[in-house]
């Protein structure tokens, strides 16, 4: 018996819709989300850069699978049978990757919540040329 998350959906549900679009699929390490106050953007960015700083070197973490499509972006479990996060591309305002230390970041705004509430996600990739 396969577990299944957020309406029965696995990682290799790309699109809501019956035809699937073209996805891009990442393995990655989940290393956290933190709230993101309602700052103008260059506060924003160095608010972000810093705490990609201040977590570089962080155990803990969660494997994870990213699926990036034209629709957004779906998070599922390192097993691909549980969906964690689905960001549509209309949600996602920033995004950030630093290389040297294999992080890539973004910002987004969950559901049904106000523009000014965004929280930043956290991943790390294998290789500095995968972020």
């Amino acid at each position: 018996m396969q577990k299944a998350g957020a309406g029965g959906r696995r990682a290799s549900d790309c699109g809501l819709a019956p035809h699937r679009p073209r996805c891009i699929t990442k393995f990655a390490q989940y290393v956290g989300s933190f709230p993101v106050d309602d700052l103008d953007t260059q506060e924003s960015v160095w608010l972000v850069q810093q705490q990609l700083w201040a977590l570089k070197d962080c155990p803990r973490r969660r494997a994870v699978i990213l699926k990036f499509s034209l629709q957004g972006l779906k998070i599922y479990s390192g097993e691909g049978e549980v969906l964690l996060m689905a960001h549509a591309l209309r949600r996602i305002l920033y995004s950030t990757w630093c290389p040297a230390d294999c992080q890539f970041a973004f910002m987004a705004r969950n559901p049904r919540s106000p523009a000014s509430k965004l929280f930043c996600h956290l991943f790390v990739g294998s290789q500095p040329g995968e972020v």
